[in-house]
């Protein structure tokens, strides 16, 4: 079965959270990540501890951003895994955590921001 948006599993004190999609508003494939959703369980996380896998192309930067803040409010400590692809707005997440590791076979892409008009 396909988990929509993202993945959070929660073991006592520690969580998992998967990202493995692009990080949008609008979800067009069932592996889109839209902050909305993730920022709302991740508030409610009572938890030590969050891990946070990330495998994605990017996507809409202040739906990273609001990741990000997410996770940088929420009291716990926060470990962030590159585990494939940490790119364009996945950056954000990933820097959110508190120690970062990086999977040999992670690959990180950093770009200007582009806007446009819709």
């Amino acid at each position: 079965m396909n988990k929509p948006y993202y993945f959070i599993q929660q073991a006592q004190r520690e969580a998992d959270v998967y990202i493995y999609g692009d990080i949008t508003a609008y979800r067009w494939q069932p592996s889109d990540v839209s902050a909305y959703s993730l920022v709302q369980e991740i508030k409610n996380l009572d938890v030590d501890v969050i891990r946070v896998h990330i495998d994605s192309r990017g996507g809409s930067v202040s739906e990273g951003w609001g990741i990000y803040n997410a996770l940088r409010d929420h009291p716990a400590r926060v470990e962030t895994y590159g585990e494939g692809f940490v790119a364009s707005a996945a950056l954000y997440p990933f820097m959110a955590g508190d120690a970062r590791y990086a999977s040999n076979l992670s690959a990180y892409y950093f770009h200007q921001v582009i806007t446009g008009a819709y």
